[in-house]
């Protein structure tokens, strides 16, 4: 793995030296829509300052997809929020949600990305929710995105929007695991509605991580069992 990162390294380095950013520049102007993200990506990777300039325009014409992801996550790191909250704006649900999905994943590992997400939620407010924002959260345990997922657990009324409020309990289960089990038991122990203990049921096996990449969580699973 060092080797094949130290290669890596060097090739990077070595194209950032040898490309012409003026020459990836115009490339990216003469993109057609399903090339920009590549175009994007190749300019960045030479000249962050240019990319950084070129972002907005890039994103107006970007279409959704896998490279599109990988230029999202690289316009975020380049502090290049708003060109992505608005090319997300733009795209289609489905498409927003596979993209918002892939952010997530790289949330963890990733400050800015975790940024991004709690600056969608200050600013977005209601449309965070509505635009489903929060389904990219599962994996993202970082106490940004943990402390929006705590609070809308504390402001979400089951009797005012039963679908979201099962939404949210299952994004917050998932990303606290075994520290969201005591706020699951008490929603347990407060209701008698079947639908809603089912409900719970499945969110201490989305605690302990039931089905998921990563594998059970022994700790959560300990306690969700209990």
């Amino acid at each position: 793995m060092f080797i094949l990162a130290l290669a890596s390294f060097f090739v990077t380095s070595s194209f950032a030296q040898d490309c012409d950013g003026k020459e990836l520049t115009t490339a990216l102007s003469e993109a057609t829509p399903i090339s920009s993200a590549q175009a994007y990506l190749d300019l960045a990777a030479c000249d962050e300052a240019l990319a950084k300039k070129h972002s907005g325009a890039a994103f107006e014409k970007i279409l959704s997809g896998s490279e599109a992801n990988k230029a999202a996550v690289t316009a975020v790191k380049l502090e290049q929020d708003a060109a992505v909250r608005t090319w997300l704006a733009s795209i289609e649900p489905d498409e927003r949600s596979r993209t918002i999905a892939y952010l997530g994943k790289a949330c963890k590992e990733e400050t800015a990305l975790q940024t991004f997400f709690a600056k969608a939620h200050g600013d977005l407010g209601e449309r965070f929710w509505e635009e489903r924002w929060h389904r990219g959260l599962s994996d993202c345990r970082a106490e940004p995105i943990q402390k929006i997922l705590v609070q809308a657990m504390k402001e979400t009324n089951i009797k005012e929007d039963q679908s979201r409020f099962f939404t949210v309990l299952e994004i917050y289960a998932r990303n606290l695991g075994n520290e969201a089990v005591p706020t699951i038991a008490a929603l347990a122990k407060a209701t008698d509605d079947q639908e809603h203990l089912t409900y719970m049921v499945n969110a201490l096996a989305d605690a302990a991580n039931v089905g998921g990449a990563e594998g059970i969580n022994p700790a959560a699973a300990k306690s969700a069992e209990t």
